[in-house]
Parts: structure tokens; sequence; C-alpha cells
């Protein structure tokens, strides 16, 4: 199975260097819906179900992709980004050396109210699961960043910390 994952576009806490998690949960910027409208261009034509979080940005991102495919969008929980708890809303520089941690995928935001990389490696693991069982040869995934460095420790035992807004990620299961 070929797995095809995007990270949503733009929004305005992206552009402010803010922390979002899933409790802020706005739109994408004109600069988002372009940045997916883009890579909406390199997708495959053959992709027979998106999968979304359940977040504004990624539930936007998802529809704009899916405009060329005309497929059913499964939205699920376990999409969500990462929960900073009490930290999101900030900057990564009001935190300190947590970016750092944050990068080598050692957090742990469960102090803050938040979750932890296993927390989110555990829920990132079952709905992979429910994907390898679907049938479908080629799966969209749309998530946040969080999420996305999830897939490739994974399916690929590595720590990716490039995951702009709108990147293209393929994968191999």
């Amino acid at each position: 199975m070929n797995l095809y994952v995007v990270r949503h576009g733009e929004t305005e806490a992206n552009a402010g260097g803010v922390l979002q998690g899933p409790d802020i949960n706005g739109p994408l910027t004109q600069r988002g819906v372009k940045q997916i409208e883009e890579t909406a261009k390199r997708l495959p034509e053959n992709i027979g179900v998106i999968y979304c979080s359940s977040l504004m940005r990624v539930m936007q991102s998802a529809e704009i992709l899916n405009k060329g495919l005309n497929v059913e969008i499964i939205k699920r929980n376990e999409l969500v980004e990462r929960d900073y708890g009490s930290l999101a809303g900030k900057t990564w520089e009001e935190l300190g050396n947590l970016k750092e941690i944050d990068e080598k995928m050692e957090y742990d935001y469960r102090p803050y109210g938040g979750e932890s990389v296993h927390d989110v490696r555990t829920r990132i693991e079952a709905v992979l699961e429910e994907i390898k069982i679907s049938g479908h040869e080629n799966v969209l995934i749309v998530t946040s960043r969080g999420p996305v460095r999830q897939f490739y420790h994974i399916l690929e035992n590595r720590i990716e910390p490039n995951v702009p807004n709108g990147s293209l990620h393929a994968f191999t299961v």
C-alpha cells in the first residue's frame, strides 16, 4: 500500500510561529490555500480514500485536495496535532529548550495538560492499522506536523524535522 501524507496549509498561527495543537483551530490563510492547491497538482490520480483529522485547517486542506480526486473523506480524531496543553498559543521562543526536545521527538507535554510522544505515537499506530486493513492501495492522509513526523518515525524509524505547510510525503507500507 502507498501512503501519501500531506501537512495542512499555513494558518495565521503557523505564520506567527505559534504552537496550535488541537485547541487553536483556525482556517488556512490565502497562502495556505495556495500551498494545498499546488500540492494537489502533485498527487497521484489513483487515490482511493482520504483520511484526515477533524481540525478545521486539516479538513479545509483535505477538501481542496479532494476537488480533483472526488473520493470519500474519513475524519479520524487520532490524526489531530499533538496536544501542547497550556503551552498552546505560545511561541517556541517563549518555551526555551522545549523546541530542541520536541525536535528530537522526546517531548512530554503531560505536565502542561497535553500529550507525550508515546501518546501521539499510539494514536497514529491505531489509525495506521485501520488504514492497512482498509483494502485501499493508495491512501491520502491529511494531518498536522506532529503526526507527519510520527509516520516517519513509525514507518522509517527516523526523525524528520522538515515538514513544511502543504508538504507531501510518500511511504510504502
